[in-house]
């Protein structure tokens, strides 16, 4: 299924999603991709690979904990991601002459 995942996602145009399999499907290849990324892990830790990215993560007092159980601040880095925040990414995304990665923390 990972061929049909990723001509999927290259029809698509964009990719809006979270870190997941297919994000990194996406990232890998080669189609823009807007992630957003919870504040437990270190910044690049676990980023997709590719130049095509959009990373948004916001910095939480859990900021780099690597937490593997439930978030002590019930989730607060990926709450604070609103979907004007999102949307506003997704569009200047779309408008983007891709080859570099970026990174908004919010």
């Amino acid at each position: 299924m990972p061929r049909e995942t990723v001509a999927l996602i290259k029809r698509s145009g964009l990719f809006p999603g979270v870190d997941s399999g297919p994000m990194h499907l996406a990232a890998a290849s080669g189609s823009p991709t807007v992630v957003l990324f919870s504040a437990r892990g270190l910044p690049g830790k676990w980023h997709p690979l590719g130049n095509n990215l959009m990373v948004l993560r916001v910095k939480a007092p859990c900021w780099g904990w690597m937490i593997e159980r439930s978030c002590p601040h019930e989730n607060l880095c990926m709450k604070s991601i609103d979907v004007d925040t999102v949307s506003a990414a997704v569009a200047d995304a779309l408008k983007k002459d891709w080859n570099v990665p970026s990174s908004r923390h919010i």
